[in-house]
């Protein structure tokens, strides 16, 4: 059970909260620290798209470097490029927009914790793009902001209890069931 508790950050005392369908301070304040950083890191990435995005349109109109206007390829690929930064830059917008609002209602709200109990299994883990950035799926629910090694605590043959926040989907603990 110590391997879980340290995979998923939470206590003793939060199993004990779990339980009975609460989060204690502790959780509430780890939880939006995550989201915080989710929304910072977001805000830093939409900022570095964006200033990518205006660098080639101001390259399309002449403002930067005439070179450029010259050679066509290059032309071709700034106007491919300019619509992708704008398109990724909105993404981060969204996904910062999204953990910020996360964040501060999981410290403003009751959180509804919800349950799922599961064959070990049955707990798919994956990773996500370049940035190697895990997941459990269980069924249709997909949990980000997990370890990198939590795939390797489930044992097919033992069933768990998952604790989640219902909305955000973010793992609040996970029990063994005896």
């Amino acid at each position: 059970m110590a391997g879980l508790y340290e995979a998923f950050a939470f206590t003793p005392e939060d199993f004990e909260a779990l339980q009975k369908s609460e989060v204690t301070a502790g959780q509430r304040t780890r939880i939006a620290k995550n989201e915080r950083f989710m929304a910072g890191l977001g805000v830093v990435l939409s900022a570095i798209f964006l200033a990518i995005t205006i660098f080639f349109i101001l390259s399309l109109l002449g403002v930067v470097d005439n070179a450029v206007r010259e050679d066509p390829s290059v032309t071709i690929l700034i106007g491919i490029l300019t619509p992708v930064g704008a398109l990724l830059s909105s993404v981060m917008i969204r996904i910062t927009l999204r953990a910020r609002a996360n964040g501060r209602r999981l410290l403003a709200e009751k959180i509804e914790v919800k349950t799922i109990d599961v064959p070990g299994a049955d707990i798919k883990y994956g990773v996500r793009g370049r940035a190697y950035a895990p997941y459990l799926e269980v069924g249709e629910l997909r949990f980000t902001q997990v370890a990198r090694y939590v795939h390797k605590l489930f044992q097919p043959d033992k069933t768990y209890r998952i604790y989640y926040e219902a909305r955000a989907k973010i793992v609040l603990g996970v029990a063994l069931v005896e």
